[in-house]
């Protein structure tokens, strides 16, 4: 074999095991790999992290501007509605976060979790059991914003 073919079949070979190796997904299927994993872990620790640390100017940036929240009890907010409540009706002294579930769409990503916390609501501590969770991020002018978060976090019985 010539040196020009054996070189042909190595690229050939390189290409091959590159379709292969790297995850696709077509129109309608998400992808989920370790890399997507670790994204959506990192990027919803750090909200839960500007929760905890009242941090309103760093949570006016993560969150997009068509961010909403919905609690189990039935509330939510919007971004406005939502950044003045944190550390006065909103408090979160602590998280674990755990059973992460992501998945991606070109520049969606969609997170399922569980959180154990101590927070405050509108008064009310809520449960410090185990809740699942889920959030939403967009990917913009290359950045993350949280556009949804939902909690099934009820609650503590009085």
């Amino acid at each position: 074999m010539s040196a020009t073919r054996r070189r042909i079949a190595t690229i050939a070979l390189v290409l091959l095991v590159a379709v292969i190796a790297v995850p696709t997904a077509s129109a309608d299927q998400a992808v989920t790999s370790p890399a997507t994993t670790k994204l959506g872990k990192r990027l919803t620790t750090e909200f839960w992290t500007l929760l905890k640390t009242k941090d309103h100017a760093g949570l006016r940036r993560f969150l997009s501007p068509a961010f909403q929240v919905q609690r189990a009890d039935g509330t939510g907010a919007t971004k406005q509605e939502y950044i003045p409540t944190i550390g006065t009706t909103v408090i979160v002294d602590d998280f674990t976060l755990s059973a992460f579930r992501v998945t991606r769409s070109g520049d969606t990503l969609v997170v399922r979790f569980v959180a154990v916390t101590k927070q405050i609501i509108d008064g009310q501590l809520y449960s410090k059991d185990p809740a699942p969770r889920i959030v939403t991020y967009q990917r913009t002018d290359g950045r993350w914003q949280m556009t949804s978060n939902a909690n099934f976090n009820a609650p503590a019985a009085s």
